[in-house]
């Protein structure tokens, strides 16, 4: 009798379990005034040394678009969309190329090659997670994606990296400026 009540629980919960996506938790942003709460979310990878590439702070900026996804599946890593789209005059812009060039002790890379538009990217395809900024004339689109499947992504797939669906493959193309 305890057998089978153990079995059929176990039963139940795999079902649960399997059948909740974002269990622990979803938030869904697109309103500019939420920004700010996007540093408040947990689990997402690197944060602390990543998450210096966004503005911290978006008061006074020309913002063209935010999108901010987050699910939590299982504790230890969520599910992370993340679009913030910001105009700069010229000046702010050199400015800000300036200060994307500086993170990572300056290990930031400079691709040309693996996006549509000039990138600066702190991580591709590691562990399934992707830090860059683009450069799209005086617009700079800052993009994470954590765990995203291609079919789930809702931002503009221009602006993800050729490949995107290979990325962290074995065989495939990834890097991380945080690891030796």
């Amino acid at each position: 009798m305890k057998k089978t009540t153990l079995i059929i629980l176990l039963l139940t919960l795999s079902i649960l379990f399997s059948s909740c996506e974002h269990m622990f938790g979803y938030e869904k942003y697109t309103n500019i005034n939420d920004y700010s709460k996007i540093f408040e979310l947990t689990e997402i990878r690197y944060d602390e040394d990543a998450m210096v590439m966004f503005p911290l702070d978006v008061e006074g900026l020309n913002v063209q678009n935010f999108y901010f996804e987050w699910g939590l599946d299982f504790v230890g890593s969520a599910d992370v969309e993340f679009l913030l789209s910001v105009k700069y005059d010229n000046a702010q812009l050199q400015k800000e190329i300036e200060r994307l060039r500086s993170l990572a002790d300056g290990k930031i890379v400079h691709d040309t090659q693996t996006f549509a538009f000039e990138a600066y990217v702190l991580i591709l395809g590691y562990n399934s997670t992707n830090y860059y900024a683009l450069v799209d004339g005086n617009t700079v689109h800052y993009v994470m994606l954590q765990i995203v499947a291609l079919d789930n992504i809702n931002i503009d797939k221009n602006l993800l990296p050729k490949g995107y669906e290979k990325l962290g493959d074995v065989k495939g193309f990834s890097f991380n400026v945080f690891e030796d």
